[in-house]
Parts: C-alpha cells; structure tokens; sequence
C-alpha cells in the first residue's frame, strides 16, 4: 500500500490531515462569529433579541465550505462521515477557543456591566414566567459565581463545540462521499 494513503472505513482516502483546514475555517467562523457579536453589542440589540440565532447560520455556512473543502481539495473528493464530522468539531474547536478569548476581553475589559445587564434579562424572563421576587434573587446570586469573566470565556468553549459538532452530525452527511470500492478505469 502506497504511503500516501491511510485505511479510513474500509476505502483508502489519502493521508491529509483535517487540522489546516480546521485552523483556516476555525478562524474564519471566530472571526465572524466575533464581528456578529460586536455588530449585535455596538447596536445594542437586547440578549434575549431572537435576532442572535442569526449566529447559527454562521456556523452552518463555515462548517458546510470547511467540510466540503477538505473533501474536495485535501481528500480527491471523497470523505467518510467520521472524517467529515471530526473536521466540522474541529472547526468549531478553533472557533471556541477563539470566542472564549473573546468573551473574556469583552466582559473583563469592554464592557464590564454587561454582566449586569444579563443579570436584569435573567430576572425579567424568571418573573414573567411567574417565579416569586425571592426565588428569583436565590438563582441570581447563585449565577454570580459563574457570571466571573474568565469562566463566561471557559463556558463558551465547550457551547461553541458542542454547537459544532451537532451542525456537523447532519453537514457530514450531505457531503459524505465514500471513494468506491473498486475503480472502473
């Protein structure tokens, strides 16, 4: 077997390594999601605005081009499920990390009363919803501690991965195209 090419679910796909487009598309995907939340801050659009699920058509277009480049120029055009969602998680692996550094500046340094603001979208939602005045201050001091910058930028991570890898599951299925078995030349 030729060592260019690696056993990958029962086809041979060359051996390309899914990380530079990761890292290409992971950037890309960062970045946007970055200049969303920015453009969405400086127009001081309301948290609980349904204009932020914009985001997710963010993640879906980059990880849709990420896949499908990986697929047609690392790969000769054919990819496994596997391979597809583990490129997709990747994607969104870079972006995480890059918008947890992000979420960090933004409520350390930016803007340090957004906190605050979320705060007063918490206690609204809760009260409309019919919670008591007191059972509504007990959840907000106990979100306190976790409402500190650094773990907002931790938190965000693992919810940008886990937000990738479900748009991966179904983008990974569109694009699969395993290499045929034996090639009819």
């Amino acid at each position: 077997m030729d060592s260019q090419f690696a056993q990958d679910s029962g086809s041979l796909q060359p051996q390309v390594s899914p990380f530079k487009t990761a890292l290409t598309y992971g950037l890309y995907m960062g970045l946007g999601l970055m200049a969303f939340s920015l453009i969405m801050y400086m127009l001081a659009i309301p948290l609980d605005s349904k204009l932020h699920y914009v985001q997710y058509l963010i993640y879906f277009v980059v990880i849709w081009f990420g896949i499908k480049h990986h697929r047609d120029q690392d790969l000769g055009g054919y990819i496994s499920y596997g391979r597809g969602l583990g490129c997709g998680t990747l994607i969104a692996g870079v972006a995480g990390i890059i918008m947890g550094i992000y979420t960090f500046i933004l409520f350390k340094y930016i803007d340090p009363d957004l906190v605050n603001q979320i705060f007063a979208a918490q206690e609204k939602q809760m009260l409309d919803s019919g919670q008591s005045q007191e059972q509504v201050d007990k959840m907000i001091n106990m979100s306190k501690g976790f409402m500190q910058p650094w773990m907002m930028g931790l938190i965000v991570v693992p919810t940008v991965i886990f937000s990738g890898f479900i748009l991966s599951l179904i983008v990974s299925a569109v694009h699969k195209k395993e290499q045929p078995m034996f090639d009819a030349r």
